[in-house]
């Protein structure tokens, strides 16, 4: 977890912090309610900063599809770093589904 955070944008990191005791940030629920284009949302199965199959009921509770929502294996916090392939590949076959 900790090489993943260090891997992180510094000016990302930076917002972050400074966002919490401001609570400025937006909830991202409420984002994805509303949102009209197609949703892939990937989770992993054993991340260190969030409960994975508690969130995916949290996801699915607030109207969130579960075809939209994929549990990754062997990953990070941050699979586009962890496993660049795997999740390359997740994206282009989702790609792929909606070109069909």
């Amino acid at each position: 977890m900790v090489e993943d955070i260090k891997q992180t944008d510094p000016n990302f990191r930076k917002y972050l912090g400074e966002s919490i005791p401001k609570k400025t940030w937006i909830d991202e629920i409420q984002i994805l309610q509303n949102f009209s284009a197609p949703l892939m949302y990937l989770l992993r199965e054993q991340d260190g900063f969030i409960n994975s199959s508690e969130y995916k009921k949290y996801l699915i509770k607030n109207g969130i599809e579960t075809s939209c929502i994929k549990i990754l294996q062997e990953s990070g916090h941050c699979p586009h770093l962890s496993i660049p392939k795997e999740f390359t590949d997740c994206i282009l076959s989702f790609m792929d589904e909606l070109s069909r």
